[in-house]
């Protein structure tokens, strides 16, 4: 009787405390803390989360991951019975049989990458690499031979962070999918030399010539300093890959400053370092491990601070202080007489919403006129009669493009203002951001009269690098101003755009535009553009479900560009076969003045 009731605590035992040992819970749940990471991180955020392919991911790489780590029990049986710190483990301790670990590892690692072949054969072959990087290649003769191995070995270690963030966004080789496999590369060698060096007389014991058994104390210390220096200064540099700024940058900082002080502290202990009565080896290792978490971690806060402005609707007291009632989702319009704050930056809440789902768009044109450029475009538009509103660079009206500007208006197409220069706003005091908004109009209203045009529509483009940070002054409060000081009343109306062509990116065809743009609008393959850490911009393919297409809204295009004007043809007749009707923006509910006329101080 008793024997029976031992053979079942035993049982038990082996089922949900064996294979979780196998499995190395404490590890491969770290590995998917990194993987949920990258997948944030390489999200696409004009698109909602796919929480399916998300969960699908975490799952195909806990297969993997607990998978190949019951592999790697295996494969270390024998090393792990001469250590005291792993002779405990299920196989050398005789707790489960070799063959049953080899069918449970292999049996995971099948069911994984089936799993991730149900997303991307990306994900199979990065999945397939880290099992073989890890089991062959640094479990059977890396760390075996090499005292160095760690370093080859981070190799899987990184990857599947690379595989979330694959998930997401479908590129590999994209510059954010880079960078954070390297942040994790960097991150392992101080994690597992500090290991090493506490443990340095198991792993004698074992045979295993890391790096402290076969170089010593010394230099296993100093290659924790460096490589620990290198990984600081790569988290310092995720804004060359990520669009983060002052979150990121706050928490790094901070972090970076603790992990430094706390490697000062442990590279001076001396013989403290490896003394197996002591813990100093402890708070340092804790303080690397939480710094990797807080570096991705700080990443996605810092992205998705913006994806929940895109995306989140506001909670009620934020409702309530823009005068909306909670529940009821507000349309925004301009010309608005409320105050913003310097904290106020979420701006795709304006749009025109009020087209969304009805198949209507309109298109703008930005950065002109251009002397070559513009006059193709209005012959395309002339030939298929569609009326657009063109953004004019106030630099670029003179002599030569007076005739353009003029014609422009003669053929019943909108003009509106970028700004005088194309800089970035933030860069401006308040009244010379008020001057280069007010310059380009001096020279339109002339040409205007010339035609015998009265437009009562004034239109600016939401300025070049506005976001509501500059020196004492928020960018839409100055804009109020100056309609005041102009027209003695507020009557200048902001345009935001739903759909950007991302035509400027270097890589961007005419086709690539037109269906871009054509996808934004009613779903398929759109592209937005990923700015390396040289500073070139590259195209990046995403996928918009259409059921979740705006099926509408405003179009930006630029009339600068060759290769955006030979795009224009292309996305009318798409945007014809997709029964989209093409608009004024004047007739849109969001940018029409209803009526209202606004006249100059100076002309009543």
């Amino acid at each position: 009787m008793n024997t029976d009731i031992s053979r079942l605590e035993r049982t038990k035992f082996i089922n949900f405390g064996v294979y979780r040992e196998l499995s190395k819970s404490g590890i491969v749940a770290l590995v998917l803390i990194s993987v949920l990471g990258g997948y944030l991180a390489g999200h696409s955020f004009e698109t909602p989360l796919d929480w399916i392919r998300l969960a699908l991911t975490l799952i195909g790489v806990l297969g993997v991951a607990s998978g190949s780590s019951a592999l790697n029990h295996w494969q270390d049986r024998e090393m792990d019975a001469q250590m005291p710190r792993t002779a405990k483990r299920p196989l050398p301790s005789g707790r489960i049989s070799e063959l049953h670990t080899l069918v449970f590892s292999f049996g995971m690692i099948i069911v994984g990458l089936f799993i991730l072949s149900l997303l991307s054969w990306k994900l199979v072959v990065l999945g397939a690499t880290a099992v073989f990087s890890y089991n062959i290649l640094y479990t059977l003769w890396w760390k075996r031979t090499m005292p160095f191995a760690a370093v080859p070995g981070a190799i899987p270690g990184a990857l599947p962070i690379l595989m979330g963030f694959v998930s997401a966004s479908g590129e590999v080789l994209a510059p954010g999918g880079i960078y954070l496999f390297f942040l994790l590369f960097f991150w392992q060698m101080p994690h597992f030399w500090v290991l090493a060096l506490r443990f340095s007389d198991d792993y004698a014991k074992g045979g295993v010539p890391t790096l402290p058994v076969a170089r010593g104390q010394h230099l296993t210390t100093q290659a924790i300093v460096i490589w620990c220096l290198a990984y600081c200064a790569l988290a310092l540099g995720a804004p060359l890959f990520f669009r983060v700024g002052s979150i990121y940058l706050f928490v790094t900082i901070a972090l970076c400053a603790k992990l430094l002080y706390e490697l000062r502290a442990y590279a001076g202990a001396g013989e403290k370092i490896a003394n197996p009565e002591s813990k100093f080896w402890l708070r340092f290792f804790l303080w690397v491990n939480f710094s990797l978490i807080g570096f991705i971690g700080a990443i996605v806060v810092d992205l998705w601070s913006v994806y929940l402005i895109r995306h989140v609707k506001a909670d009620d007291s934020v409702s309530l202080a823009l005068g909306v009632v909670p529940g009821v989702e507000r349309t925004f319009e301009f010309p608005e007489e409320r105050t913003y704050s310097a904290a106020d930056r979420g701006f795709s809440k304006y749009g025109a919403k009020s087209i969304h789902g009805k198949m209507k768009v309109a298109l703008t044109f930005d950065d002109g006129p251009s002397a070559t450029e513009t006059p193709r475009l209005l012959d395309i538009l002339r030939k298929y009669g569609v009326k657009a509103t063109f953004f004019m660079l106030g630099d670029r009206i003179d002599g030569t493009t007076e005739g353009i500007v003029r014609r422009v208006l003669r053929e019943g197409h909108l003009v509106a203002v970028h700004s005088m220069h194309h800089q970035d706003a933030n860069t401006m005091g308040l009244e010379a951001f008020k001057q280069t908004l007010w310059k380009p109009l001096t020279e339109l209203f002339p040409l205007m009269a010339r035609e015998g045009i009265v437009q009562k529509e004034v239109y600016f483009r939401f300025p070049y690098g506005a976001y509501g940070k500059s020196k004492g002054y928020h960018h839409l409060n100055a804009m109020r101003e100056l309609s005041y000081e102009k027209y003695g009343e507020n009557c200048i109306n902001f345009v935001f755009w739903n759909v950007d062509s991302e035509d400027w990116v270097p890589d961007m065809t005419p086709t690539n535009i037109a269906d871009g743009v054509v996808s934004q609008i009613v779903g398929g393959t759109a592209y937005e553009h990923v700015k390396l850490s040289t500073g070139k911009f590259v195209k990046h393919a995403f996928h918009i479900d259409p059921k979740k297409a705006p099926r509408g809204g405003v179009i930006l295009i630029h009339d600068s560009h060759a290769k955006s004007v030979d795009s224009v043809a292309g996305l009318l007749e798409k945007l014809d076969r997709a029964g989209v009707e093409i608009v004024p923006l004047n007739s849109i509910k969001e940018y029409s003045f209803a009526g209202k006329t606004c006249r100059l101080k100076s002309d009543r």
